[in-house]
């Protein structure tokens, strides 16, 4: 399998929020805000990533092109940033990618669910992405130089290579351990308990990448974080489920509230609060009347939904 290496900046969850923009990863960083911060941003389920290469250009006939390629198919990319406390480290990767020589540009349809515009090209393509939370990116990489992109080594590949392999036959085992607890179901039944808890899985996944920490509060423990629904699953249709538009991730706290309909949120996403809470119930459960959440095109329904159906004035 043929693997490129890409230094980019630290982010929690790289998917266009300016509140989380990258940091570290060059000097561009420094004073603006890098275009890797769209790099686990989805489209259809495509993710368009980018990495500064030397003269804008990434020479991918180190990685199985030919000289007069533009692109090339099946390349494991590896996404690498420098941890707060020091040391590069994995942060995620794509699978099956495809990696252009030159800058290309976004399509128009994913630019419109951009809030910084004027990041509208990629260099990298794929449809099988991995974003590992904060507290899991441990694996070092070492070698790089002051180069943003590095072609690796033959040991360095082979660790890293058996590294993913474990990662993703980790995570495969667990959906079929969602699939054991069901052996007592038979047929179709079976069949939708499976996929529920399969997709519900991949929904949290979505929200972890999207958010990486409570909405309200910072808390950045995965283990606490709650995948919860703005619109109740039990009235939302088969794509609402699922739909992490339809989402906020929330500390345990702040879910309960959310899903009660304790704290609700405006047009600009900033918080209401019942006015069924007591002073003290505020201070324990942690509610700032300064609290806000990003409202997009996409989630304002949603929110717009909380607010007249389960918002409790």
């Amino acid at each position: 399998m043929e693997i490129i290496f890409c230094k980019v900046g630290w982010s929690a969850s790289y998917n266009g929020n300016i509140l989380d923009k990258p940091v570290n990863g060059g000097a561009y960083n420094k004073k603006q805000i890098g275009h890797e911060i769209h790099n686990y941003k989805s489209f259809n389920g495509m993710y368009f990533g980018y990495v500064q290469s030397v003269g804008d250009s990434i020479r991918i006939e180190k990685i199985g092109g030919n000289a007069k390629d533009d692109y090339v198919n099946n390349i494991l990319v590896v996404w690498v940033s420098t941890k707060k406390s020091g040391g590069q480290v994995i942060v995620g990767w794509y699978k099956n990618a495809t990696v252009y020589r030159n800058h290309q540009k976004v399509p128009p349809e994913a630019m419109c669910e951009r809030i910084l515009q004027d990041h509208d090209f990629f260099n990298i393509q794929s449809n099988d992405a991995y974003l590992l939370a904060e507290d899991k990116r441990v694996f070092k990489i070492e070698g790089f130089g002051q180069s943003n992109v590095w072609y690796g080594n033959e040991e360095t590949n082979k660790r890293v290579e058996d590294y993913i392999n474990k990662y993703i036959e980790e995570y495969d085992n667990r959906i079929s351990q969602i699939e054991a607890r069901t052996t007592e179901l038979i047929g179709k039944e079976r069949e939708i308990i499976i996929n529920a808890r399969i997709n519900q899985d991949k929904y949290r996944d979505g929200l972890l990448r999207k958010y990486g920490k409570c909405c309200l509060c910072g808390v950045q423990n995965q283990n606490l974080l709650i995948a919860s629904h703005l619109k109740p699953w039990s009235k939302s249709d088969k794509k609402e489920k699922l739909d992490i538009e339809n989402g906020l991730l929330l500390c345990p706290n702040h879910d309960k509230l959310v899903d009660s309909g304790f704290i609700s949120f405006d047009n600009n996403g900033c918080i209401l609060i019942s006015g069924k809470l007591s002073e003290t119930d505020k201070i324990f459960m942690n509610i700032r009347s300064d609290a806000k959440i990003e409202v997009t095109e996409n989630n304002a329904p949603y929110i717009s939904y909380h607010r007249q159906n389960v918002f409790k004035k």
